[in-house]
């Protein structure tokens, strides 16, 4: 009799474990191995190396897969995989006040690399409605503070400045005072995200407005006695990715027009004052754009502000 109460609490206490590790199971059979085998578990180069970064994977996963997961889901599928196959030492799954497992974003860290400064420049002229490029910030905004970097945004619409007038009002003249906090920001940002829609072919007036005011001498040209009458660049050490959409098929824009006024920001706007490398992303399509296909832009863009791109 008392081995039989022995063998009953034993189970009793073993009961929650065993439950987890069975709904961890349920969850990775059903929507995990129609992607991919456990076989991508067990590659040399395989992305989680401890616990935190195992339950950074499995958030990323199912955010990728449109799954929507509660955190004791991802917890379990995560406890079923380190039960299985990983076997890293567990630490205590505390949450932290986004939802998410704290070690998670410091993991993600570690496997993206060190912690960034983002500036995110919303270049949508509207801002008097939610459009494709706002949602496409939005999710790339997310990815990046659940990376664990630092970020700061800048929408343009809602700004009030004037175009400039003359080279003598843009070499002698301070940069308007509305726009002083935006080119702080550009100082302080490592990577700068632009998000703007193609209008006439080109970027909208009110970015290139934009461009024209803070980028001036002194802060994006430096210009020393005796130098380069160009100047030295002011912007060094610094990235950036163009995000753009566009009523045209992207593959038209970029080989039939040859992506002609993307290729003239990145090399006579943001290449001469030394942001370098400038990355972009084309979207097309998007007057019809199906809500399926926006959501998996919206997946694409969340996990390049994870890995700060």
């Amino acid at each position: 009799m008392r081995a039989l109460m022995t063998i009953l609490c034993c189970s009793l206490v073993a009961a929650p474990t065993a439950l987890a590790q069975s709904r961890g199971e349920l969850l990775y059979t059903t929507h995990c191995i129609a992607c991919h085998t456990t076989e991508m578990h067990w590659r040399d180069k395989r992305s989680a190396s401890n616990w935190p970064s195992l339950k950074a994977q499995v958030r990323l996963w199912q955010d990728a897969a449109s799954l929507a997961w509660a955190d004791s889901d991802i917890l379990d599928v995560a406890h079923y995989l380190n039960a299985t196959i990983y076997h890293f030492e567990q630490t205590a799954d505390q949450l932290s006040s986004s939802g998410a497992a704290i070690g998670e974003s410091s993991a993600m860290v570690r496997e993206y690399g060190m912690p960034k400064r983002i500036l995110i420049i919303q270049a949508h002229p509207d801002a008097r409605r939610p459009h494709l490029a706002h949602s496409l910030a939005a999710a790339y905004a997310k990815g990046a503070e659940g990376g664990g970097h630092a970020v700061r945004q800048v929408v343009l619409a809602k700004l009030d400045f004037p175009l400039l007038r003359s080279q003598q009002e843009w070499e002698e003249c301070s940069v308007p005072a509305s726009l002083k906090p935006a080119q702080d920001d550009i100082g302080w940002a490592q990577h700068i995200v632009f998000f703007f829609p193609l209008w006439l072919g080109d970027m909208p007036a009110l970015l290139k407005g934009f461009l024209e005011q803070v980028a001036r001498p002194g802060f994006a040209i430096i210009r020393e006695k005796g130098g380069s009458p160009w100047g030295n660049k002011g912007l060094t050490g610094r990235s950036a990715r163009v995000v753009v959409t566009m009523g045209m098929p992207a593959m038209v824009y970029r080989w039939y027009f040859r992506a002609h006024s993307v290729k003239s920001l990145e090399r006579n706007v943001l290449g001469f004052v030394g942001i370098a490398p400038v990355h972009a992303t084309l979207i097309g399509l998007t007057g019809d754009m199906k809500p399926v296909d926006a959501d998996k832009w919206l997946v694409k863009l969340e996990r390049l502000g994870v890995r700060a791109e």
